[in-house]
């Protein structure tokens, strides 16, 4: 925790966000808002609700003879960033979160304060180097939002871009090497892209909060100070052009998202192209086998015999083999048709529940039944009952 332009100071290493094993939650939201009295902000803020919510933003201004007097703000922003392969951390995980949150009173005739939760390490020597550089005036309740925004949109950026590098290199390896990165790999990556539009989102939520508060404030300060007509209009134009700018790195992250999911579908494209090459290969190996393995069971059936003299015998019943295999084959393959064709498919899908029980099946049975009986009457008439006819004798 960081307090800039204050005497209050609070231990940076106390457990704001993380549970802690040293403090318990109750311990821990006292502690919490114990902090924030000094800041005036409403108790639901110290609670875990606020403390592992996505993002939020709140303001409490208070009014004496239609003029401002005391103005408070409190917003919650999150940021995830990725950590390179040449960067270490102090965990396992390639990536932190910054859980970041902002509390900021200001009192007519009194420097603004702003209390800085879960910032990145550096960012709050940077803001006091732009405060240094750019002292805030007494009478600006936003004073320090604009150089804190800026440092936020900065940190988010990095966020994004982070991102997008990995990216690019899936895009580069399959482009150049042909090499398709693993799902294992792209599913991380596209894991933290969400996450990072997630937040992107609700920091566009509270850049909005802060520039309609923006518009209200710096417009009441116009009418009561003519003279700081230039300063209001300058500082609602930074408010503005850093909502413009988180905006702006949503799109980034969403475009990056969607390029992801492209070279995940080019992954799966692939796979299947080879899937695709390998049934090619086993039908092919099927094609030049089949004849022969077909041609091997004919003749090997008892329709053919090789007699003691040598002489080759064909049965006279050879004729039972073709009128069984042409029918056989004709419905196998109507069969196959219609099931492609889904009209099979499509029956069975709209069978009635009744029929979709023990009875429905009885009667699919019987069906199926009374197709081969007709069938196998119609063979019959055609070939066995038929008589041959006899020429009369000379």
């Amino acid at each position: 925790m960081h307090l800039i332009h204050s005497s209050f100071c609070a231990q940076e290493d106390f457990p704001w966000h993380a549970e802690s094993k040293k403090y318990t939650e109750a311990q821990l939201e006292e502690a919490r808002r114990d902090i924030l009295s000094h800041f005036e902000m409403p108790e639901l803020l110290s609670t875990k609700t606020c403390v592992i919510h996505n993002g939020y933003f709140g303001c409490r201004p208070s009014y004496k003879n239609g003029k401002l007097i005391k103005y408070n703000t409190w917003f919650r922003i999150l940021a995830k960033k990725i950590w390179k392969r040449h960067e270490t951390s102090n965990n396992s995980k390639d990536y932190i979160w910054y859980e970041m949150g902002v509390y900021t009173r200001w009192r007519k005739g009194h420097h603004p304060t702003v209390l800085c939760v879960g910032m990145p390490p550096e960012m709050p020597q940077k803001l006091q180097a732009a405060l240094g550089a750019n002292p805030p005036i007494e009478g600006d309740p936003f004073a320090l939002h604009i150089p804190l925004l800026e440092q936020i949109v900065k940190l988010q950026d990095d966020c994004v871009w982070r991102l997008r590098d990995p990216i690019r290199e899936i895009e580069q390896q399959r482009k150049d090497k042909g090499v398709v990165v693993g799902f294992k790999e792209m599913h991380e990556i596209s894991r933290h892209a969400i996450h990072i539009s997630e937040v992107l989102e609700v920091t566009v939520n509270t850049f909005e909060g802060l520039l309609r508060q923006g518009k209200t404030v710096y417009g009441m300060k116009k009418r009561e100070t003519p003279d700081d007509e230039t300063y209001c209009e300058q500082a609602l134009e930074n408010l503005s052009f850093q909502a413009q700018m988180i905006k702006s790195l949503k799109l980034r992250n969403d475009s990056n998202n969607e390029r992801l999911k492209s070279e995940i579908q080019v992954a799966y494209n692939t796979i299947a192209q080879q899937d695709n090459t390998v049934m090619k290969s086993i039908a092919l190996l099927t094609m030049v086998f089949l004849p022969a393995t077909f041609v091997s069971a004919f003749f090997s059936t008892t329709f053919f015999n090789f007699g003691d003299d040598g002489k080759w015998k064909v049965s006279k019943s050879i004729w039972i083999y073709v009128v069984v295999t042409i029918p056989v084959t004709v419905v196998s393959v109507r069969l196959w048709q219609l099931w492609l064709s889904g009209s099979l498919r499509h029956h069975l899908n709209n069978t009635d529940e009744d029929e979709k029980g023990p009875g429905g099946f009885w009667k699919w049975w019987e069906a199926i039944k009374e197709w081969f009986e007709t069938l196998w009457t119609w063979l019959q008439n055609l070939f066995v009952t038929r008589k041959p006819k006899l020429s009369s004798p000379a």
